[in-house]
This record gives C-alpha cells, sequence and structure tokens, in this order.
C-alpha cells in the first residue's frame, strides 16, 4: 500500500495546456451523437476530412478492414438505427499541444445485449479552442476478448 502510494506521489501533476477532460469530452460526445445519430453534433465534433477504419477481428485467421471517410459518416447519421449504444472503458490519453490520442476499450451494446468489444484509438486535434476527432482506428471483436480487452460487458 506504501508502495503504491509512493509511486502515486511521483507522478507529475499536469503541465500547463493540458487539456485531459476536454478530450475525453470530445471522445464521449461523439460516441453519444453516433448512438444518437445526432448529425450536427456528430460534425461539430469531426474534423472536415479523416476517416474511420474498422478493423474486424472476430475471425482472427480472416481479419478485414473497412474505412469509410468522415462524409460518409456525416450521411449516415440522419437514418433510423436499432437501439445501440457504446460504453467506454478505461482510457489511455496521451497529449503534446495541439495533439491528442486515446485508446480506450469499448463494449458495444444492441438492445442491451453486448454484441462485441474492442479497442477504439482516436486520434484529436485542438482547433479554434475546440478538440476535435481527427480519425478513429477501431478493433471489433468477439465478446469472449472483452475480458483480455478490460472491455465493459454490461451496458450500465
Amino acid at each position: 500500500m506504501l508502495t503504491l502510494l509512493a509511486a502515486a506521489m511521483l507522478v507529475p501533476p499536469p503541465v500547463a495546456g493540458d487539456d485531459r477532460t476536454a478530450i475525453l469530452a470530445s471522445v464521449n460526445s461523439l460516441i453519444d451523437a453516433l448512438a444518437t445519430s445526432d448529425g450536427e453534433a456528430v460534425d461539430a465534433l469531426l474534423e472536415s476530412e479523416g476517416t474511420f477504419v474498422r478493423v474486424d477481428l472476430t475471425n482472427p485467421a480472416a481479419a478485414s478492414q473497412r474505412v469509410t471517410s468522415f462524409a460518409d459518416i456525416r450521411k449516415d447519421t440522419n437514418k433510423d438505427v436499432a437501439v445501440m449504444s457504446e460504453k467506454l472503458g478505461i482510457p489511455t490519453l496521451m497529449q503534446r499541444g495541439p495533439i491528442a490520442y486515446v485508446w480506450v476499450p469499448y463494449g458495444f451494446f444492441t438492445g442491451g445485449k453486448l454484441s462485441h468489444c474492442g479497442i477504439d484509438a482516436f486520434t484529436l486535434v485542438n482547433r479554434d479552442d475546440r478538440w476535435r476527432v481527427a480519425g478513429l482506428v477501431y478493433t471489433v471483436e468477439a465478446t469472449s476478448t472483452c475480458a483480455a480487452l478490460a472491455a465493459p460487458t454490461t451496458p450500465e
């Protein structure tokens, strides 16, 4: 216990310009906006150009990738969707000035039931005093891997 306390005391305070709270708020807001198909909110949280890269690992022997432009995501946000939600786990966040990177395990739920899990890797930039997502690469993995990823397995 004392070792853990001593180690925690060695962690320096955030440097000036450390915007971790704002960065994570942008990531969470994007997840919420995508889940509700809120096109205006999605647009406000994405850079003008960028991509989502989906890496499907549900069958490791036949892993696949799909790249979707932000323009295509914007077109799809106004369509009716099933009740879906994504719950994020504990993020790892790195920031240097106006760029940031968030790596976070997630659980994806459809109708309240765990569909799959994986890792979300967000790249963000700060422009006009707002953190915006410049790109997202994410894995789609079988529910049997969720524990190893530390991904949430319940929607609450």
